[in-house]
Parts: C-alpha cells; structure tokens; sequence
C-alpha cells in the first residue's frame, strides 16, 4: 500500500501507571529488509523478530490468493486477541487504528454472511 508505514514500537512496563507504548522507530511498508537506521535502534531480539514480521508479509505479498490471505485472517486474528489479553493497555493512537480497522471488516464480513443482502453464500474453493 503507498503509503503505509511499518511502525517499531516498545513496552514499558515499568512505569507506576502500567504499560507505555514508546515508538521507537518508523520505516516505508514498501521495503522487503530491515533498513540499517532502523536495526541500529532496536535490540538484537527486537530486529530478529521485525525479520521474521517481514518474512511472514513477504511470504504473504508472493502468494496473494483470495483464499489463503482469508484462511490465515482467524490465525492472526486470534494471536493480536492474546497479544491485546496480554498487555494492560495500548496508546491512543493504536486503539484507533485498531478499532477503525476492526469496524472495517467487521462491516466486509457482513456483507459477504450467507444471510446477507446479497442473498447467497459465496464459498472460497
């Protein structure tokens, strides 16, 4: 997407009143590398786990089929639901984008349920 940013953020879970996000750093969604600028601010496990996120989208982006983007959405969706049981809190900003987001597909989703407007179920074969 032109545009999108892959956004590096951190917790700290140290502060009295629960758990901050601090954005560490922001790079282009278009690239396929973790950029030089971008290593040099976070940690050792930080960078290996930005790799394995961008390995995972480019195994994703080289295989765009319909349905397998649709098969691996209530895999993912389930992980950020244990990732959001997990933390206390997430910043403003974060809660938008998510809640925006979810009200999005909530709403595709609805129009695509076999008893839609549409009145037929479409099935992914």
């Amino acid at each position: 997407m032109a545009g999108s940013r892959i956004i590096c953020s951190r917790s700290d879970n140290t502060v009295a009143d629960g758990d901050r996000q601090k954005r560490v750093v922001e790079f282009g969604a278009h690239l396929n590398n973790v950029p030089r600028r971008v290593a040099a601010r976070l940690t050792s496990g930080e960078v290996e786990q930005l790799k394995e996120f961008m390995a995972d989208r480019k195994r994703i982006r080289a295989n765009p089929a319909v349905k397998n983007m649709l098969e691996a959405l209530p895999g993912l969706l389930q992980e950020a639901a244990d990732i959001l049981d997990a933390v206390d809190s997430v910043n403003k900003s974060l809660y938008r984008e998510l809640a925006a987001s979810i009200a999005k597909l909530d709403d595709a989703l609805d129009k695509v349920k076999p008893e839609s407007r549409r009145g037929r179920y479409r099935r992914m074969e």
